[in-house]
């Protein structure tokens, strides 16, 4: 889940190459360091191209500002103008343009609501058990492809990791799951960095 972190590759001319105590000595003329980014996976390729076309639909759809509002709310695309960035922020309302946890549990909540709705006509679906945590289990998956699809940012990926944390703690009958959820994720991202 980490992001592409460039290596650094090692470029030059050879102008001399000596053996000495079993230790090669080499000499570059014109010798430079430069940044290489590992490839990326078809997947990722995949997700930016679908990325970047939703991104270019609603600019072409939407007025320059109705995109600017629609895209960070939806896609986490920063295209906004300055001058809507000092108006949110002089009314305290920054924070809005931000995909984070509340979105991410607004998207959920949705989602979950949608999944009831339109499987729960079936009455055989209803009378079957495992119904709600197969909602639940759809809509997470749902959740996952959103937040790879807009780029794995920070606090959206900190949000569906304890979503993900609770539910299945909630499914194996933890009674303080949220507490547990919460500890569990501080610590997956106090490690990792």
């Amino acid at each position: 889940l980490q992001p592409n972190l460039p290596r650094m590759n090692f470029r030059g001319t050879l102008k001399d190459a000596q053996l000495s105590k079993h230790r090669l000595q080499l000499t570059f003329a014109k010798a430079h360091f430069h940044d290489v980014f590992p490839p990326e996976s078809r997947i990722l390729r995949w997700l930016r191209s679908i990325h970047a076309r939703l991104v270019n639909r609603a600019k072409f759809y939407l007025s320059p500002e109705a995109a600017s509002l629609y895209l960070p709310f939806t896609l986490a695309e920063r295209t906004y103008s300055p001058e809507t960035q000092k108006l949110f922020n002089e009314t305290g309302l920054a924070h809005v343009l931000a995909i984070s946890g509340f979105n991410i549990v607004l998207i959920f909540g949705m989602g979950l609501w949608f999944m009831r709705r339109s499987l729960g006509q079936s009455e055989r679906l209803l009378l079957w058990a495992h119904f709600p945590k197969f909602c639940q289990g759809i809509t997470l998956l749902g959740l996952w492809i959103y937040v790879a699809l807009i780029g794995f940012p920070i606090p959206a990926l900190r949000a569906n990791v304890m979503l993900t944390i609770l539910l299945l703690m909630r499914w194996n009958g933890q009674s303080s799951a949220a507490l547990y959820s919460l500890l569990l994720t501080a610590l997956i991202f106090i490690i990792q960095i």
